[in-house]
């Protein structure tokens, strides 16, 4: 995913508007629906945002680590929320009102520029995961899952450019498939010499050969 963070020079900015907050594993941070007002930084810890319909089948959206914001999309009209958000293990977050904030907008241009930022990259991520989900097979979703998360390492995920550190469950709750299926896939990977499999980790050796056949239809 692309870095939704805020420039650590406007962090006091978001400190002065906002207010600490914790979280405990598995503890809702708000519901799919629920109606904002606000947005979050995390300070420590880490959040699963997902989809769920109404038979309670979910779909990860992102995971989000120490550093980042979520909650930004629906912030300024005030709507109802996209995603549900969860803790996943204890978590410390900021969390900051548009009227809270409104008065440190005044105070910094740049502050203003920034989130319209994290804005456009929020709608760029939603497009990606609506391309891969609508126009891309079973193969070449994770194919392209694997290349979209190595391509923007995150230290607060333990993600490299050539290391996705997630189990065949939390790449299937991220691409909306199987985990019988992921496993399958990934095997066929590694057999081809694309990619090496360890506990709970994906190690990308030829970049690529995974874009050419990612990509192969585009």
């Amino acid at each position: 995913m692309n870095n939704l963070q805020i420039k650590k020079s406007l962090l006091p900015y978001i400190e002065k508007a906002g207010q600490i907050q914790y979280f405990k594993p598995s503890q809702t941070i708000y519901f799919q629906e629920d109606i904002s007002n606000n947005f979050y930084f995390i300070k420590k810890g880490r959040v699963r945002a997902y989809l769920m319909n109404q038979e309670g089948k979910d779909l990860t959206i992102d995971i989000i680590g120490e550093g980042r914001v979520f909650g930004e999309s629906d912030f300024f009209l005030k709507s109802s929320r996209l995603t549900s958000v969860e803790a996943i293990n204890d978590v410390e977050l900021i969390t900051c009102s548009i009227d809270d904030l409104l008065p440190y907008f005044k105070e910094s241009p740049e502050l203003v520029k920034e989130i319209f930022i994290l804005l456009s990259k929020t709608v760029k991520n939603l497009s990606h995961q609506v391309r891969r989900l609508c126009f891309f097979d079973s193969g070449e979703r994770i194919a392209d899952f694997l290349l979209e998360m190595t391509d923007h390492p995150d230290k607060s995920l333990e993600i490299q450019e050539n290391c996705l550190p997630y189990s065949h469950q939390e790449i299937a709750e991220c691409t909306s498939l199987q985990r019988v299926t992921v496993t399958k896939i990934l095997n066929e990977f590694k057999e081809n010499g694309w990619i090496q499999l360890k506990y709970k980790k994906v190690i990308i050796k030829d970049k690529e050969a995974l874009k050419e056949y990612a990509y192969k239809n585009i």
